[in-house]
Protein backbone atom coordinates (compact mmCIF):
# COMPACT_ATOMS: atom_id res chain seq x y z
CA UNK A 1 0.00 0.00 0.00
CA UNK A 2 1.52 3.33 -1.08
CA UNK A 3 1.04 6.31 1.25
CA UNK A 4 2.29 9.86 0.67
CA UNK A 5 4.51 11.65 3.14
CA UNK A 6 2.47 13.47 5.77
CA UNK A 7 -0.79 11.86 4.71
CA UNK A 8 -3.49 12.22 7.39
CA UNK A 9 -4.99 8.76 7.07
CA UNK A 10 -7.79 7.73 9.44
CA UNK A 11 -6.05 5.91 12.28
CA UNK A 12 -8.68 3.17 12.41
CA UNK A 13 -8.45 2.50 8.68
CA UNK A 14 -4.66 2.70 8.62
CA UNK A 15 -4.25 0.14 11.40
CA UNK A 16 -6.63 -2.25 9.68
CA UNK A 17 -5.11 -1.75 6.24
CA UNK A 18 -1.41 -1.75 7.05
CA UNK A 19 -1.48 -4.76 9.36
CA UNK A 20 -3.69 -6.79 7.05
CA UNK A 21 -1.46 -6.18 4.06
CA UNK A 22 1.53 -7.30 6.10
CA UNK A 23 -0.20 -10.59 6.83
CA UNK A 24 -1.43 -9.92 10.39
CA UNK A 25 -5.10 -10.66 11.03
CA UNK A 26 -7.00 -7.81 12.65
CA UNK A 27 -10.56 -8.65 13.64
CA UNK A 28 -12.69 -6.17 15.50
CA UNK A 29 -9.86 -3.64 15.61
CA UNK A 30 -12.12 -0.96 14.19
CA UNK A 31 -15.36 -1.83 16.00
CA UNK A 32 -17.18 -1.89 19.32
CA UNK A 33 -19.35 -4.57 20.86
CA UNK A 34 -23.11 -4.30 20.29
CA UNK A 35 -24.15 -7.31 22.33
CA UNK A 36 -23.53 -11.02 22.32
CA UNK A 37 -25.28 -11.68 19.01
CA UNK A 38 -23.71 -8.93 16.92
CA UNK A 39 -21.14 -6.17 16.77
CA UNK A 40 -21.18 -2.70 15.31
CA UNK A 41 -18.01 -2.07 13.32
CA UNK A 42 -17.42 1.63 12.71
CA UNK A 43 -15.11 2.91 9.99
CA UNK A 44 -14.21 6.17 8.27
CA UNK A 45 -13.21 6.42 4.62
CA UNK A 46 -12.27 9.50 2.59
CA UNK A 47 -11.98 9.75 -1.21
CA UNK A 48 -9.39 12.36 -2.16
CA UNK A 49 -6.84 13.26 -4.81
CA UNK A 50 -3.27 12.38 -3.79
CA UNK A 51 0.12 12.46 -5.48
CA UNK A 52 1.90 9.14 -4.93
CA UNK A 53 5.06 7.48 -6.15
CA UNK A 54 4.10 4.79 -8.68
CA UNK A 55 6.89 2.71 -10.21
CA UNK A 56 9.41 5.44 -9.37
CA UNK A 57 7.48 8.48 -10.64
CA UNK A 58 4.94 10.84 -9.01
CA UNK A 59 1.38 10.30 -10.24
CA UNK A 60 -1.78 12.12 -9.20
CA UNK A 61 -4.33 9.46 -8.29
CA UNK A 62 -7.80 9.25 -6.85
CA UNK A 63 -7.38 7.47 -3.52
CA UNK A 64 -9.16 6.22 -0.44
CA UNK A 65 -7.57 7.66 2.70
CA UNK A 66 -4.62 8.84 0.61
CA UNK A 67 -3.31 5.34 -0.19
CA UNK A 68 -3.11 3.14 -3.26
CA UNK A 69 -4.85 0.77 -2.94
CA UNK A 70 -7.30 1.83 -0.24
CA UNK A 71 -7.11 0.43 3.30
CA UNK A 72 -8.24 -3.12 4.07
CA UNK A 73 -11.69 -2.99 5.66
CA UNK A 74 -12.43 -5.93 7.96
CA UNK A 75 -15.53 -7.32 9.63
CA UNK A 76 -17.05 -10.63 10.73
CA UNK A 77 -20.14 -12.52 9.65
CA UNK A 78 -23.13 -11.07 11.53
CA UNK A 79 -21.56 -7.63 11.99
CA UNK A 80 -23.22 -4.32 11.28
CA UNK A 81 -20.67 -2.25 9.35
CA UNK A 82 -21.13 1.50 9.69
CA UNK A 83 -18.88 3.35 7.30
CA UNK A 84 -18.78 7.15 7.25
CA UNK A 85 -17.77 8.04 3.70
CA UNK A 86 -16.51 11.53 2.80
CA UNK A 87 -16.09 12.72 -0.77
CA UNK A 88 -13.23 15.21 -1.09
CA UNK A 89 -12.97 14.75 -4.85
CA UNK A 90 -13.99 17.40 -7.37
CA UNK A 91 -16.69 15.10 -8.79
CA UNK A 92 -19.52 12.94 -7.47
CA UNK A 93 -18.82 9.35 -6.48
CA UNK A 94 -20.17 6.53 -4.33
CA UNK A 95 -19.22 3.05 -3.07
CA UNK A 96 -20.05 -0.49 -4.13
CA UNK A 97 -19.13 -3.39 -1.85
CA UNK A 98 -18.43 -5.97 -4.50
CA UNK A 99 -19.61 -9.49 -3.67
CA UNK A 100 -21.37 -8.72 -0.38
CA UNK A 101 -24.73 -10.42 0.09
CA UNK A 102 -26.40 -7.46 1.79
CA UNK A 103 -29.32 -5.16 1.08
CA UNK A 104 -28.88 -3.13 -2.14
CA UNK A 105 -31.13 -0.31 -0.93
CA UNK A 106 -31.12 2.68 1.38
CA UNK A 107 -27.80 3.20 3.13
CA UNK A 108 -26.52 -0.29 2.31
CA UNK A 109 -24.85 -1.46 -0.93
CA UNK A 110 -26.91 0.94 -3.01
CA UNK A 111 -25.35 1.63 -6.45
CA UNK A 112 -27.87 4.41 -7.13
CA UNK A 113 -26.55 6.64 -4.34
CA UNK A 114 -24.72 9.81 -5.37
CA UNK A 115 -22.31 11.49 -2.96
CA UNK A 116 -21.61 14.99 -4.31
CA UNK A 117 -18.22 16.74 -3.85
CA UNK A 118 -17.75 17.89 -0.28
CA UNK A 119 -20.57 15.71 1.04
CA UNK A 120 -20.69 12.71 3.38
CA UNK A 121 -22.77 9.54 3.39
CA UNK A 122 -23.11 6.86 6.05
CA UNK A 123 -23.21 3.31 4.72
CA UNK A 124 -24.72 0.63 6.97
CA UNK A 125 -24.17 -2.98 5.93
CA UNK A 126 -25.72 -5.82 7.93
CA UNK A 127 -23.64 -8.87 7.03
CA UNK A 128 -25.54 -12.17 7.26
CA UNK A 129 -24.53 -14.67 9.91
CA UNK A 130 -22.54 -17.48 8.33
CA UNK A 131 -21.43 -15.37 5.35
CA UNK A 132 -17.97 -14.01 4.57
CA UNK A 133 -14.98 -14.03 2.25
CA UNK A 134 -12.68 -11.88 0.14
CA UNK A 135 -14.49 -8.89 -1.35
CA UNK A 136 -13.53 -5.38 -2.41
CA UNK A 137 -14.94 -1.87 -2.66
CA UNK A 138 -14.87 0.61 -5.52
CA UNK A 139 -16.98 3.42 -6.99
CA UNK A 140 -20.10 2.65 -9.01
CA UNK A 141 -21.18 6.02 -10.41
CA UNK A 142 -22.49 5.22 -13.88
CA UNK A 143 -20.48 6.92 -16.64
CA UNK A 144 -17.78 7.55 -14.01
CA UNK A 145 -17.02 4.01 -12.81
CA UNK A 146 -14.38 3.19 -15.42
CA UNK A 147 -12.44 6.43 -15.07
CA UNK A 148 -12.59 6.57 -11.27
CA UNK A 149 -11.52 2.93 -10.96
CA UNK A 150 -8.73 3.46 -13.51
CA UNK A 151 -7.43 6.45 -11.55
CA UNK A 152 -7.03 4.44 -8.35
CA UNK A 153 -10.25 4.02 -6.37
CA UNK A 154 -10.24 0.44 -5.08
CA UNK A 155 -9.60 -1.36 -1.81
CA UNK A 156 -9.95 -4.80 -0.17
CA UNK A 157 -12.88 -5.78 2.04
CA UNK A 158 -12.54 -8.95 4.14
CA UNK A 159 -15.31 -10.62 6.11
CA UNK A 160 -14.23 -13.44 8.41
CA UNK A 161 -16.04 -16.63 7.40
CA UNK A 162 -17.18 -19.17 10.00
CA UNK A 163 -15.13 -21.79 8.12
CA UNK A 164 -11.92 -19.74 8.22
CA UNK A 165 -10.88 -21.65 11.35
CA UNK A 166 -9.67 -24.41 9.04
CA UNK A 167 -6.97 -21.96 7.86
CA UNK A 168 -5.59 -21.29 11.33
CA UNK A 169 -1.81 -21.36 11.31
CA UNK A 170 -1.48 -20.04 7.76
CA UNK A 171 0.21 -16.72 6.92
CA UNK A 172 -2.45 -14.43 5.45
CA UNK A 173 -1.51 -11.91 2.74
CA UNK A 174 -4.01 -9.69 0.94
CA UNK A 175 -3.01 -8.55 -2.55
CA UNK A 176 -4.96 -6.15 -4.75
CA UNK A 177 -3.75 -6.06 -8.37
CA UNK A 178 -4.18 -2.89 -10.43
CA UNK A 179 -2.56 -1.84 -13.69
CA UNK A 180 -1.76 1.71 -14.77
CA UNK A 181 -0.24 3.85 -17.48
CA UNK A 182 0.87 7.35 -16.45
CA UNK A 183 1.31 10.29 -18.83
CA UNK A 184 2.70 13.60 -17.55
CA UNK A 185 2.06 12.64 -13.94
CA UNK A 186 -1.56 11.59 -14.55
CA UNK A 187 -3.25 8.28 -15.34
CA UNK A 188 -3.45 8.09 -19.12
CA UNK A 189 -6.81 9.36 -20.43
CA UNK A 190 -9.27 7.00 -22.06
CA UNK A 191 -9.22 6.64 -25.82
CA UNK A 192 -12.05 5.62 -28.14
CA UNK A 193 -10.52 2.15 -28.41
CA UNK A 194 -10.46 1.80 -24.61
CA UNK A 195 -14.25 2.06 -24.43
CA UNK A 196 -14.62 -0.79 -26.91
CA UNK A 197 -11.82 -3.07 -25.65
CA UNK A 198 -11.45 -2.20 -21.96
CA UNK A 199 -8.51 -0.18 -20.67
CA UNK A 200 -5.22 -1.83 -19.68
CA UNK A 201 -2.03 -0.34 -18.29
CA UNK A 202 1.62 -0.85 -19.11
CA UNK A 203 2.57 -1.40 -15.45
CA UNK A 204 0.95 -4.11 -13.32
CA UNK A 205 1.03 -3.34 -9.58
CA UNK A 206 0.45 -5.62 -6.59
CA UNK A 207 -0.55 -3.52 -3.56
CA UNK A 208 0.72 -0.49 -5.47
CA UNK A 209 4.19 -1.93 -6.09
CA UNK A 210 5.98 -3.53 -9.02
CA UNK A 211 6.80 -7.19 -8.25
CA UNK A 212 6.81 -6.88 -4.44
CA UNK A 213 8.32 -9.51 -2.13
CA UNK A 214 5.96 -10.77 0.58
CA UNK A 215 7.75 -12.15 3.63
CA UNK A 216 6.21 -15.31 5.10
CA UNK A 217 6.75 -16.38 8.72
CA UNK A 218 4.39 -19.33 8.53
CA UNK A 219 3.63 -21.97 5.95
CA UNK A 220 1.45 -22.31 4.02
CA UNK A 221 0.87 -18.74 2.85
CA UNK A 222 -2.81 -17.87 2.45
CA UNK A 223 -2.83 -15.51 -0.53
CA UNK A 224 -6.08 -13.57 -1.00
CA UNK A 225 -5.81 -11.94 -4.43
CA UNK A 226 -8.18 -9.38 -5.97
CA UNK A 227 -8.12 -8.32 -9.62
CA UNK A 228 -9.12 -4.65 -9.52
CA UNK A 229 -8.07 -3.91 -13.11
CA UNK A 230 -10.48 -2.23 -15.51
CA UNK A 231 -9.98 -4.65 -18.39
CA UNK A 232 -6.93 -6.83 -17.77
CA UNK A 233 -7.42 -10.54 -17.16
CA UNK A 234 -4.68 -12.31 -15.18
CA UNK A 235 -3.63 -15.86 -16.04
CA UNK A 236 -1.76 -16.72 -12.84
CA UNK A 237 0.84 -19.47 -12.46
CA UNK A 238 3.99 -20.27 -10.55
CA UNK A 239 7.19 -19.30 -12.32
CA UNK A 240 8.74 -22.68 -11.52
CA UNK A 241 5.91 -24.54 -13.24
CA UNK A 242 4.66 -26.24 -10.06
CA UNK A 243 0.87 -26.35 -9.60
CA UNK A 244 -1.17 -23.90 -7.56
CA UNK A 245 -3.39 -24.91 -4.66
CA UNK A 246 -6.75 -23.18 -5.05
CA UNK A 247 -9.03 -22.90 -2.02
CA UNK A 248 -11.63 -20.19 -2.76
CA UNK A 249 -13.29 -18.34 -5.65
CA UNK A 250 -14.97 -14.94 -5.31
CA UNK A 251 -14.80 -15.27 -1.53
CA UNK A 252 -16.42 -18.71 -1.34
CA UNK A 253 -14.36 -21.59 0.03
CA UNK A 254 -14.28 -24.73 -2.07
CA UNK A 255 -15.16 -28.08 -0.52
CA UNK A 256 -11.55 -29.30 -0.80
CA UNK A 257 -8.27 -27.71 -2.00
CA UNK A 258 -7.81 -28.14 -5.73
CA UNK A 259 -4.50 -28.45 -7.56
CA UNK A 260 -4.42 -26.50 -10.84
CA UNK A 261 -1.61 -25.61 -13.27
CA UNK A 262 -2.86 -22.02 -13.59
CA UNK A 263 -5.90 -19.95 -12.70
CA UNK A 264 -7.71 -17.29 -14.73
CA UNK A 265 -8.70 -14.17 -12.78
CA UNK A 266 -10.84 -11.70 -14.70
CA UNK A 267 -11.51 -8.10 -13.65
CA UNK A 268 -13.39 -8.08 -10.31
CA UNK A 269 -12.78 -11.77 -9.53
CA UNK A 270 -10.95 -12.97 -6.42
CA UNK A 271 -8.99 -16.15 -5.86
CA UNK A 272 -7.46 -17.57 -2.70
CA UNK A 273 -4.38 -19.79 -2.84
CA UNK A 274 -2.28 -21.76 -0.39
CA UNK A 275 1.47 -21.77 -1.05
CA UNK A 276 3.61 -24.19 0.95
CA UNK A 277 7.17 -23.07 1.67
CA UNK A 278 10.35 -24.43 3.16
CA UNK A 279 12.65 -22.25 5.26
CA UNK A 280 14.38 -19.71 3.03
CA UNK A 281 12.40 -20.75 -0.07
CA UNK A 282 11.05 -18.22 -2.57
CA UNK A 283 8.06 -18.78 -4.85
CA UNK A 284 7.39 -16.32 -7.69
CA UNK A 285 3.95 -15.84 -9.24
CA UNK A 286 3.69 -14.72 -12.85
CA UNK A 287 0.85 -13.74 -15.14
CA UNK A 288 1.01 -15.49 -18.48
CA UNK A 289 -0.06 -14.22 -21.91
CA UNK A 290 -3.82 -14.39 -22.38
CA UNK A 291 -5.94 -13.27 -25.33
CA UNK A 292 -9.39 -12.04 -24.45
CA UNK A 293 -10.19 -11.26 -28.07
CA UNK A 294 -9.87 -7.50 -27.71
CA UNK A 295 -6.16 -7.77 -26.87
CA UNK A 296 -3.47 -10.23 -25.82
CA UNK A 297 -1.45 -9.34 -22.75
CA UNK A 298 1.27 -9.60 -21.65
CA UNK A 299 3.38 -10.59 -24.66
CA UNK A 300 5.37 -13.01 -22.48
CA UNK A 301 5.14 -14.18 -18.84
CA UNK A 302 5.73 -11.33 -16.40
CA UNK A 303 6.45 -11.44 -12.69
CA UNK A 304 3.64 -10.33 -10.38
CA UNK A 305 5.02 -10.95 -6.89
CA UNK A 306 7.31 -13.23 -4.88
CA UNK A 307 6.55 -14.99 -1.61
CA UNK A 308 9.74 -15.41 0.44
CA UNK A 309 9.94 -17.62 3.53
CA UNK A 310 11.89 -16.39 6.52
CA UNK A 311 14.73 -18.50 7.88
CA UNK A 312 12.56 -19.45 10.85
CA UNK A 313 9.27 -20.84 9.61
CA UNK A 314 6.32 -22.35 11.49
CA UNK A 315 4.63 -24.93 9.28
CA UNK A 316 1.19 -26.54 9.31
CA UNK A 317 -0.26 -29.00 6.78
CA UNK A 318 -2.70 -27.93 4.08
CA UNK A 319 -6.20 -28.92 5.25
CA UNK A 320 -7.82 -31.85 3.47
CA UNK A 321 -11.31 -30.33 3.63
CA UNK A 322 -12.38 -26.69 3.65
CA UNK A 323 -16.14 -26.20 3.80
CA UNK A 324 -19.46 -27.96 3.22
CA UNK A 325 -20.72 -27.07 -0.25
CA UNK A 326 -24.41 -26.36 -0.76
CA UNK A 327 -25.62 -27.76 -4.07
CA UNK A 328 -28.55 -25.96 -5.64
CA UNK A 329 -31.10 -28.22 -7.32
CA UNK A 330 -31.88 -27.34 -10.98
CA UNK A 331 -35.20 -29.15 -10.60
CA UNK A 332 -36.26 -26.44 -8.13
CA UNK A 333 -35.87 -23.60 -10.66
CA UNK A 334 -38.96 -21.40 -10.67
CA UNK A 335 -38.03 -19.37 -13.73
CA UNK A 336 -35.53 -19.48 -16.59
CA UNK A 337 -34.25 -16.51 -18.56
CA UNK A 338 -31.82 -16.02 -21.41
CA UNK A 339 -29.44 -13.09 -22.02
CA UNK A 340 -26.91 -12.30 -24.71
CA UNK A 341 -23.72 -10.32 -24.19
CA UNK A 342 -21.97 -8.29 -26.88
CA UNK A 343 -20.45 -4.86 -27.28
CA UNK A 344 -22.36 -2.25 -29.24
CA UNK A 345 -20.23 0.83 -28.90
CA UNK A 346 -21.94 3.75 -27.20
CA UNK A 347 -19.89 6.57 -25.78
CA UNK A 348 -19.88 6.51 -22.00
CA UNK A 349 -21.09 10.11 -21.73
CA UNK A 350 -23.90 9.87 -24.25
CA UNK A 351 -26.42 7.48 -22.71
CA UNK A 352 -29.20 7.60 -20.15
CA UNK A 353 -27.99 5.14 -17.53
CA UNK A 354 -29.92 2.89 -15.23
CA UNK A 355 -33.31 4.20 -16.41
CA UNK A 356 -34.42 1.27 -18.56
CA UNK A 357 -36.95 -1.51 -18.07
CA UNK A 358 -36.26 -3.67 -15.04
CA UNK A 359 -35.86 -7.44 -14.67
CA UNK A 360 -38.29 -8.46 -11.92
CA UNK A 361 -37.62 -11.48 -9.72
CA UNK A 362 -39.43 -12.86 -6.69
CA UNK A 363 -37.81 -13.14 -3.28
CA UNK A 364 -37.29 -16.81 -2.42
CA UNK A 365 -37.21 -18.04 -6.02
CA UNK A 366 -34.37 -20.00 -7.58
CA UNK A 367 -33.83 -18.81 -11.16
CA UNK A 368 -31.69 -20.15 -13.98
CA UNK A 369 -30.05 -17.49 -16.14
CA UNK A 370 -28.52 -18.54 -19.43
CA UNK A 371 -25.81 -16.08 -20.51
CA UNK A 372 -24.46 -16.29 -24.07
CA UNK A 373 -21.48 -14.32 -25.35
CA UNK A 374 -22.25 -13.55 -29.00
CA UNK A 375 -19.27 -11.20 -29.36
CA UNK A 376 -15.71 -11.71 -30.62
CA UNK A 377 -14.14 -10.79 -27.26
CA UNK A 378 -14.44 -11.98 -23.67
CA UNK A 379 -17.12 -10.46 -21.47
CA UNK A 380 -17.27 -10.63 -17.68
CA UNK A 381 -20.76 -11.09 -16.22
CA UNK A 382 -21.29 -9.73 -12.70
CA UNK A 383 -24.47 -9.80 -10.61
CA UNK A 384 -24.68 -7.59 -7.53
CA UNK A 385 -26.05 -8.77 -4.18
CA UNK A 386 -27.05 -12.36 -4.99
CA UNK A 387 -24.21 -14.89 -5.53
CA UNK A 388 -24.87 -17.72 -7.95
CA UNK A 389 -23.63 -21.18 -8.82
CA UNK A 390 -22.23 -21.95 -12.25
CA UNK A 391 -24.32 -24.99 -13.19
CA UNK A 392 -23.35 -25.70 -16.80
CA UNK A 393 -20.83 -24.34 -19.32
CA UNK A 394 -21.72 -25.02 -22.95
CA UNK A 395 -24.11 -27.68 -21.71
CA UNK A 396 -21.50 -29.48 -19.59
CA UNK A 397 -22.44 -29.73 -15.92
CA UNK A 398 -19.85 -28.34 -13.53
CA UNK A 399 -19.01 -30.78 -10.76
CA UNK A 400 -18.78 -29.57 -8.15
CA UNK A 401 -20.59 -26.32 -8.97
CA UNK A 402 -18.76 -23.16 -7.88
CA UNK A 403 -20.26 -20.17 -6.09
CA UNK A 404 -19.39 -16.97 -7.94
CA UNK A 405 -20.52 -13.38 -8.33
CA UNK A 406 -18.46 -12.77 -11.48
CA UNK A 407 -17.91 -15.17 -14.38
CA UNK A 408 -15.95 -14.90 -17.63
CA UNK A 409 -17.45 -15.84 -21.01
CA UNK A 410 -15.22 -16.54 -23.99
CA UNK A 411 -16.57 -15.67 -27.47
CA UNK A 412 -19.43 -18.05 -28.28
CA UNK A 413 -19.50 -19.48 -24.75
CA UNK A 414 -22.76 -20.19 -22.93
CA UNK A 415 -23.14 -20.57 -19.17
CA UNK A 416 -26.17 -21.42 -17.07
CA UNK A 417 -26.28 -19.86 -13.63
CA UNK A 418 -28.44 -20.94 -10.70
CA UNK A 419 -29.36 -17.80 -8.76
CA UNK A 420 -31.13 -18.07 -5.40
CA UNK A 421 -32.85 -14.73 -4.83
CA UNK A 422 -33.00 -15.11 -1.08
CA UNK A 423 -32.49 -13.22 2.18
CA UNK A 424 -32.64 -9.66 0.80
CA UNK A 425 -34.95 -7.81 -1.58
CA UNK A 426 -34.37 -4.62 -3.50
CA UNK A 427 -33.13 -3.09 -6.74
CA UNK A 428 -29.60 -3.67 -7.98
CA UNK A 429 -27.53 -4.24 -11.13
CA UNK A 430 -25.95 -6.82 -13.40
CA UNK A 431 -23.40 -5.87 -16.02
CA UNK A 432 -20.14 -6.59 -17.77
CA UNK A 433 -17.28 -5.93 -15.35
CA UNK A 434 -14.88 -4.83 -18.01
CA UNK A 435 -15.44 -1.38 -16.53
CA UNK A 436 -15.60 0.49 -19.82
CA UNK A 437 -18.21 -1.93 -21.18
CA UNK A 438 -20.47 -1.35 -18.20
CA UNK A 439 -20.23 2.41 -18.59
CA UNK A 440 -20.77 2.13 -22.35
CA UNK A 441 -24.02 0.20 -22.14
CA UNK A 442 -23.62 -3.38 -20.92
CA UNK A 443 -25.66 -2.95 -17.74
CA UNK A 444 -29.20 -3.65 -16.57
CA UNK A 445 -31.34 -3.50 -13.44
CA UNK A 446 -32.82 -6.39 -11.47
CA UNK A 447 -35.44 -5.83 -8.79
CA UNK A 448 -36.30 -8.54 -6.28
CA UNK A 449 -39.54 -8.26 -4.34
CA UNK A 450 -41.99 -10.42 -2.45
CA UNK A 451 -44.87 -9.80 -4.87
CA UNK A 452 -45.93 -11.28 -8.18
CA UNK A 453 -43.49 -11.09 -11.08
CA UNK A 454 -44.53 -9.44 -14.35
CA UNK A 455 -44.25 -11.94 -17.25
CA UNK A 456 -41.38 -11.29 -19.60
CA UNK A 457 -41.82 -10.46 -23.28
CA UNK A 458 -41.02 -13.49 -25.45
CA UNK A 459 -38.62 -12.80 -28.31
CA UNK A 460 -37.76 -14.94 -31.30
CA UNK A 461 -36.27 -18.38 -30.69
CA UNK A 462 -33.29 -17.37 -32.83
CA UNK A 463 -31.80 -15.77 -29.73
CA UNK A 464 -31.29 -19.19 -28.16
CA UNK A 465 -29.03 -22.03 -29.26
CA UNK A 466 -30.75 -24.99 -30.98
CA UNK A 467 -31.47 -28.02 -28.86
CA UNK A 468 -31.70 -26.24 -25.51
CA UNK A 469 -34.66 -23.86 -25.73
CA UNK A 470 -37.33 -25.57 -23.68
CA UNK A 471 -38.63 -23.71 -20.67
CA UNK A 472 -36.46 -20.61 -21.14
CA UNK A 473 -38.04 -17.26 -20.38
CA UNK A 474 -35.82 -15.10 -22.58
CA UNK A 475 -34.80 -11.56 -21.82
CA UNK A 476 -33.71 -10.40 -25.26
CA UNK A 477 -36.55 -8.53 -27.03
CA UNK A 478 -36.43 -8.35 -30.86
CA UNK A 479 -36.36 -4.53 -30.84
CA UNK A 480 -33.49 -4.21 -28.40
CA UNK A 481 -30.21 -2.53 -29.26
CA UNK A 482 -27.81 -5.27 -30.44
CA UNK A 483 -24.79 -5.62 -28.27
CA UNK A 484 -26.13 -4.93 -24.80
CA UNK A 485 -27.36 -6.85 -21.82
CA UNK A 486 -31.11 -6.37 -22.13
CA UNK A 487 -34.17 -7.09 -20.07
CA UNK A 488 -37.69 -8.14 -21.03
CA UNK A 489 -39.28 -5.52 -23.24
CA UNK A 490 -36.36 -3.18 -22.57
CA UNK A 491 -33.53 -1.66 -24.46
CA UNK A 492 -29.86 -1.97 -23.79
CA UNK A 493 -29.14 -0.20 -20.54
CA UNK A 494 -26.56 2.50 -21.07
Amino acid sequence: MILPKGCSVSRRALISGALALSGTTVLGGVGRSAGEASRVVEMDLVARTTILDVAGAPVELLTYDGGFPGPVLRARAGDLMRLEFSNELAEPTNLHFHGLHVSPGGHADNPFVTVPPGERFRYELLIPTGYGGTFWYHPHMHHRLARQLWRGLAGPLLVERPDDAVLAGTDEHVVLVKDLTAVDGQPAPHTTADWARGKSGTVVLANGEVRPVLTARRSPVWLRLINACNGRTLLLAREDGQPLTLIALDGHLLDVPRTVPEVLVTPAQRVELLISLAEGEQVALVHRPYSRGARREPSRPEGLLTVAASTSLAATPIPERLAALERLDPAAVARRRSFRMAMAFMHADGNAAQQQDVIHARLGDLECWEIINVDTQDHVFHLHTWPFQVWRCDGVEQNPPAWRDTVNLRPGERVELLIPFRDVAGRSLFHCHIAEHGDAGMMAIVEVSGGAVTPAARPSDRTRPPGDRSGLEPAWPPGAIPGSICGPGGRGVG
